[in-house]
């Protein structure tokens, strides 16, 4: 409720229009009691239920088929309803239109056109293991300064049940040390290098001497060993 907003934009196309027009017709119905009431005193001459509807209906939205006296016989009670129905009329207005802008302008269904390989690959190249997919985008026009980020969701048994952890993947290609920026206008390759700071790194060879220089341990920062290799860090020999 604290972000209806968000609530109504995430909402099926149906709900939606359910919603909109529960909410419009409520609207009517509400200032249509409210015109009933200052009807006799205003001359309105919408002694029922029904033609106050019909002048509710005809002011929220702006219809304007007019009425006996357009001054409402100069009573202050009708300057309060009427303009109380216009600006809830405006306000209900600029609602559903940002509804109907935010939604066609999601990126959900932009992001569907960005597809990745269903399967990943290990491939060993000098000496090193390597986790490598495949991102393409379908559409012609690309998008700008795009970037990605790969993550593992591990789980492992405890005593308390299943724990699952997030941990991110580092990556060598694109580096993201340089923002993992990507050209999508061909099918690009994500390299992750699985090194003692990898989450796909096996855990029995990861059991003793772990250093945050030479090894991930919880909650130290992910780092690689290839920046270790090109002398941007200083790494510890593992014990």
């Amino acid at each position: 409720l604290r972000d209806f907003f968000h609530t109504l934009v995430n909402m099926s196309t149906a709900k939606l229009l359910v919603v909109v027009c529960s909410v419009i017709v409520l609207n009517w119905m509400v200032f249509a009691m409210f015109f009933l009431m200052v009807s006799k005193q205003c001359g309105l001459q919408a002694g029922t239920y029904l033609r106050s509807l019909y002048l509710a209906i005809e002011t929220v939205q702006t219809i304007g088929f007019g009425i006996p006296d357009n001054f409402f016989n100069d009573c202050s009670s009708g300057v309060v309803v009427i303009g109380a129905s216009g600006i809830s009329g405006s306000l209900l207005q600029a609602l559903v239109l940002s509804l109907v802008y935010t939604r066609m302008s999601r990126p959900q269904c932009r992001a569907r056109t960005v597809v990745f390989t269903e399967k990943g690959l290990l491939c060993e190249i000098r000496g090193q293991v390597y986790f490598m997919v495949q991102v393409c985008d379908l559409r012609k026009h690309q998008l700008v300064e795009a970037h990605i980020r790969l993550y593992c969701v591990q789980h492992a048994p405890t005593g308390c049940g299943v724990v699952f952890q997030t941990r991110a993947m580092r990556l060598q290609h694109p580096d993201d040390d340089l923002g993992s920026m990507l050209l999508l206008s061909l099918p690009q390759l994500i390299v992750h290098r699985v090194d003692p700071w990898s989450p796909l790194w096996p855990q029995d060879d990861a059991e003793g001497g772990r250093s945050p220089r030479s090894s991930f341990a919880f909650p130290d920062a992910a780092q690689r060993a290839v920046d270790a290799e090109c002398g941007n860090r200083d790494a510890g020999a593992r014990s």
